[in-house]
């Protein structure tokens, strides 16, 4: 749906259409959030969101873990870093939202999961052709080097351990979307 982007002294305004990703405006190093009623919420400088002129469109990545909170936090910290955010609960339902949905930038996957575990969900996504280029990052609290392994053989990108640290999951992300 339309929504119009304003600089701040109200000097620049246009509507656009984008399906299914935020798209936000920047200006002298500060990226705007949409406006909503014509008010816009600054999320902050140095954010590494793709320019296309005035215009940035947000990096979305798919976060799947079954714990409530954990998937809160990776979405708190995504966001913050600029990042806009899919959530699943698990292997079953990432599966789903990715036969429903553009293909995210990069997933984030626990192992340890019902339904389908994480192992099975990096199999699954690279048996995709769609998908089987999308970077994938583990973040479990298994630490067993035989578990990282079988994570690589079976697709994953990188591996991190729960809990995170955020500046380590914001260089993880850029490692593995290079």
């Amino acid at each position: 749906r339309p929504y119009t982007l304003t600089q701040t002294d109200q000097s620049f305004s246009e509507s656009y259409l984008q399906a299914g990703r935020a798209i936000r405006f920047c200006s002298a190093g500060r990226l705007w959030k949409r406006a909503v009623n014509g008010f816009r919420l600054p999320i902050g400088r140095g954010r590494e969101v793709p320019e296309h002129g005035n215009i940035c469109v947000a990096k979305t990545i798919l976060t799947v873990d079954d714990s409530a909170f954990i998937r809160k936090l990776l979405r708190v910290t995504l966001v913050g870093q600029g990042f806009d955010v899919a959530e699943a609960e698990d292997g079953v339902a990432a599966l789903e939202w990715l036969a429903a949905h553009d293909r995210p930038d990069l997933m984030i996957t626990d192992i340890n999961m019902p339904r389908m575990d994480g192992f099975g969900l990096v199999e699954a996504v690279r048996a995709e052709r769609c998908h089987d280029t999308m970077p994938i990052l583990v973040l479990s609290t298994e630490a067993a080097d035989d578990k990282q392994e079988r994570a690589r053989l079976a697709g994953a990108d990188g591996w991190i351990v729960k809990p995170f640290n955020p500046d380590q999951l914001a260089s993880a992300i850029h490692s593995v979307s290079q």
